[in-house]
């Protein structure tokens, strides 16, 4: 039973760890490209 619970969990866990990491590296992609155009600009 814990085996089974435990697999679900993961199984659970797994798109969301992978979303988060997605999602902080496209905030970090965007802080360049804003710092990137604002160099380009001035």
């Amino acid at each position: 039973m814990d085996r089974v619970e435990a697999s679900d969990y993961d199984r659970m866990a797994q798109p969301v760890y992978l979303f988060h990491r997605l999602y902080i590296w496209y905030m970090a992609a965007m802080l360049i490209a804003k710092s990137w155009t604002k160099l380009l600009i001035s």
